[in-house]
């Protein structure tokens, strides 16, 4: 075989490595919807799995968003190669001005290995929310926010 043909041989079969490599990267993130009116609620979910020793989780901050809720699920079970976890977080957001947003990504550290999910950007559109207004309905009716 050529120098060539080995050297384009490396090349594909680097490339496919790194390929599946990102394809099973422990962390991940989605949302429902990717664009969005001002007021109006979507979801956004991390799901993180498996083998870790000290995991470590830094959120993104929802700096153009407000948290309304937030939801928790963990699930473990037995492997070979130790305990699986699953961890799915997701959050309920919303922003209250119009504009295209970006989540920036989850980073996850476990013995000194990093992974970071995806960014993720948000079109909202609409006018911009008077907060006050918005719940004061609620808060006369004397309804649970």
């Amino acid at each position: 075989m050529s120098k060539l043909y080995k050297t384009l041989f490396l090349v594909i079969f680097w490339f496919g490595s790194l390929e599946f490599s990102w394809g099973n990267s422990p962390i991940t993130v989605e949302v429902d919807k990717r664009q969005v009116e001002t007021g109006e609620v979507f979801s956004y979910t991390i799901k993180i799995e498996g083998i870790f020793h000290k995991p470590n989780l830094n959120l993104p901050d929802f700096e153009n968003f407000k948290v309304i809720s937030q939801t928790q699920t963990k699930s473990y079970r037995q492997e070979k190669e130790g305990l699986m976890r699953t961890y799915i977080l997701k959050y309920f957001l919303f922003s209250p001005e119009a504009g295209n947003f970006r989540i920036k990504s989850a980073v996850l550290e476990d013995e000194g290995k990093k992974y970071k999910s995806e960014s993720i950007t948000i079109k909202v559109t609409g006018k911009p929310l008077e907060e006050k207004r918005k719940i004061q309905p609620y808060i006369e009716q004397g309804t649970d926010i």
